[in-house]
């Protein structure tokens, strides 16, 4: 599940759609390992905003899914309520 606000790392390359000024929209291509951040998901749940690079971007959720992965820091891994305990 996609949650907004998390950070993702890209396992392969991934087209987006760069949002520039006026409106202007352009094609890039993520590189791999890539770590950005969902800002939301629109509401088909088709699209995401994320945060790269210090770009706004637009990428295709089923891409999120498939070729990336949640980054998940220490302090959320050690205080998670899944964590193991003795």
């Amino acid at each position: 599940m996609l949650v907004p606000g998390r950070l993702y790392r890209l396992n392969e390359p991934t087209i987006a759609i760069a949002h520039g000024p006026n409106g202007h929209r352009t094609a890039i291509q993520l590189p791999a390992m890539s770590v950005l951040q969902l800002v939301e998901l629109d509401p088909t749940q088709k699209m995401a905003t994320i945060e790269w690079d210090t770009r706004t971007c637009s990428i295709f959720v089923v891409d999120l899914q498939d070729r990336g992965q949640e980054v998940v820091t220490l302090c959320e891994e050690r205080f998670s309520p899944h964590a193991d305990q003795d």
